[in-house]
Order: C-alpha cells, then structure tokens, then sequence
C-alpha cells in the first residue's frame, strides 16, 4: 500500500520555502502518490488547489505528513512525520531539535548536519538565465536578515525585497541587466536566481564582503537520487510509539517566550 502524503503550510506568501514545498508535492503526484494540502492560514491561498479540512484517525495512522521547520511539533498528530529542513532550525520559528521520531531531510547539508539531503530544484530557468542584455547598475538584497550593517556604499543603492519589485517577471528583468547584487542575507532563493541571471553576487559579512558561488547544474543532477531516498524512508516508515503531540505545549510556550516575552526584556537601542 503506498502511503499519501500531505503536507502542512503555515500560509501562502512569495517565499521560496512555498515554492519549494509545492515542488516537491507535484514531484510525488507524478511518481503515483496521493497528496493532501493542509493550510493553517487559508489567506492568499490559491483556489485552484484543494485543501484538506482535518485529519481522521485511519489518515493519521497512514499517511506521511511533511512539515517544514518553521511548525513546531506535530500539530496534526500524524504517525510518521518527515521534517523538511529548510532553513536554520529555530531561526525563522519552530525548534531547534526535532523528536526522535521524525525523518529529518535539509535542503542544503549545513541547515542540519546529519540529516538526508533533498535539495530540491525549484528556479525557473526559462526565466531566471542570462541573454546577454547589457548590465546596468548594482542593486542590494534585504530579507530574512535585514540590513543589519550599514555599508555606506550601499545606502543610496536601489534594493530588492520580497515585496519590490511585485512580480516574478519584473524581478527577472532586472537581474538579467544587474551588475552585482550585494546581499545582506546568505541563503536566499534571489541569490541563486541572480546567479542564473548573470549577476555577480557578494554577500555582505561582518569584515565585509564574500562573493557567492553555488553549482545550481550539479544540484539539478543530485535530486533524483535523493527523491528516491525521501520516497523509500517514508514510504517504509511505520512509527509506533508514544506520538509527540505531548511537547505541543512546550513548543507553544517556547514560542510566546521567544517572539513575545524576550523582545519586550531586551533593552532598545537609542
């Protein structure tokens, strides 16, 4: 019996952990397996695909839910639980350790030593390459990180977030006429699309700069090996012990200390 998946989204935004998610689901439905949405937040959600309402007992006892790293716990309470790793865990939310039960999978190996790489493609390359078009000016990129330093370089340069420029489109034009994008965060879906593009890409650190390079060919060549891993170890999981629904409490208490109580401790700058 092949085991459905489904997979958890806190919500629906232009992230790459979206894209990235919806990727992989579409990668499962074309080798023959059922895949479920589940959606925390229904806002922004595309209607053209079909969410779940809730999980029944026989689904939980069947079915692999994949969660990314920013949900903590296991809110569905689903057996077999395979945590998609996709960004530093704790960093953007959730924890920091995962329970002994989950299949930990990181899309890059330095997001969580030890665990299965599944590094899953997801740029568009009819859109994001390189044409040749004349390169025009430099541009930063502020995100997860913010602008946590202030290069007087880069104060007066344009900057790129994930709400300007609107569309993927308008993004892709400009790369492909960008210079060098300088990034103040080191992981980011932008930096490898500016790559693709054409662009020179340093990220700014604290001495102050480090060019970026990554082999997006050779990632593209390594994802159907480690599919095949993903599919086979939760296909073949079958936990059968004491569910980790047991730590949602202190994964929620964790959360309020976190991101409501500890801001409000921490003196303000002036």
């Amino acid at each position: 019996m092949k085991r459905p998946y489904i997979f958890y989204f806190t919500g629906y935004d232009r992230s790459n952990g979206i894209r990235v998610m919806m990727i992989l689901a579409q990668k499962l439905t074309e080798a023959g397996y059922d895949v479920l949405y589940y959606v925390q937040d229904k806002t922004n959600w595309p209607t053209s695909i079909p969410i779940m309402q809730a999980a029944d007992k026989d689904l939980r006892n069947s079915a692999v839910v994949v969660y990314p790293e920013i949900v903590a716990g296991n809110p569905l309470r689903v057996r077999n639980v395979a945590r998609l790793v996709l960004f530093f865990p704790g960093r953007n939310g959730g924890m920091k350790r995962y329970h002994k039960s989950e299949m930990t999978f990181a899309y890059l190996p330095e997001f969580l030593p030890g665990a299965d790489v599944l590094t899953i493609p997801w740029i568009d390359v009819e859109l994001f390459n390189n044409p040749g078009f004349p390169r025009e000016k430099d541009y930063c990129f502020v995100y997860k990180k913010g602008r946590w330093k202030d290069p007087p370089e880069l104060r007066n340069m344009p900057t790129i977030t994930m709400k300007w420029p609107e569309t993927r489109q308008a993004l892709a034009d400009i790369l492909k006429r960008t210079r060098t994008l300088y990034s103040f965060d080191d992981a980011s879906a932008v930096l490898d699309e500016a790559l693709l593009c054409g662009a020179k890409v340093m990220v700014v650190t604290n001495d102050g700069y480090r060019e970026y390079k990554k082999d997006y060919a050779r990632m593209v060549s390594q994802f159907p090996a480690q599919f095949a891993n993903f599919v086979k170890r939760t296909q073949s999981s079958d936990y059968r012990g004491r569910m980790q629904s047991k730590y949602l409490f202190f994964y929620w208490a964790y959360a309020v200390w976190r991101y409501w109580i500890k801001p409000r401790l921490t003196p303000t700058k002036h």
